[in-house]
């Protein structure tokens, strides 16, 4: 049993370091400034001041696009791009996207532009390595994991409960009466 307590603390440990790395390591690659706008502004070939107003159909693309996209801003926690937020960065690029959208661009071409000015990074979840195309089933594998060890302890501590269950020997009430009577002399 102190086998198994001691196997299943190393799990745990194991389990909580995991965790640990794979959501510190977003907040690792991150940069210590936001980067610039210009060069996204010139990739898509947009004008800020274009003040033109979306079509519903139009805002759905740039929202669709945008929340493919995180903030780099260093100063936000993980957010997408079009989620609401008090970033700057994050505002300016939504206009950016809008911006975008009202030329013609599609979501596609606007996530692409956004890769290859900033690298994929800035992608909310990363498609391109296979690690982040797999990432989806860490989390149910911890916790078929966990649920394994758990019933392989609980299998292993009955089974030694039903082993160690020793049946009383059956003795004639005529041979333990001599035996106690050999006993007490022996001590007299």
């Amino acid at each position: 049993m102190k086998r198994a307590r001691q196997a299943s603390g190393r799990v745990v440990r194991a389990l909580v370091l995991a965790v640990v790395f794979f959501s510190s390591s977003a907040y690792a690659a991150r940069p210590d400034r936001a980067p610039s706008i210009d060069p996204i502004v010139r990739a898509l070939g947009v004008d800020l001041d274009d003040g033109e107003s979306l079509s519903h159909a139009h805002k759905e693309v740039a929202h669709r696009a945008g929340s493919r996209l995180i903030s780099l801003c260093p100063d936000c926690r993980l957010a997408t791009i079009d989620e609401e937020g008090p970033c700057g960065w994050a505002r300016t690029n939504r206009r950016i996207i809008q911006a975008a959208v009202a030329k013609g661009m599609d979501e596609e071409s606007i996530v692409a532009a956004y890769v290859k000015t900033y690298g994929p990074e800035v992608l909310a979840v990363d498609t391109s390595q296979g690690r982040y195309q797999t990432m989806w089933i860490v989390p149910y594998l911890c916790v078929a994991g966990g649920l394994g060890i758990v019933g392989f302890v609980g299998y292993r501590a009955r089974r030694r409960r039903d082993e160690e269950v020793v049946e009383p020997e059956v003795v004639e009430a005529g041979e333990a009466r001599e035996a106690l009577e050999r006993e007490l002399a022996a001590l007299d």
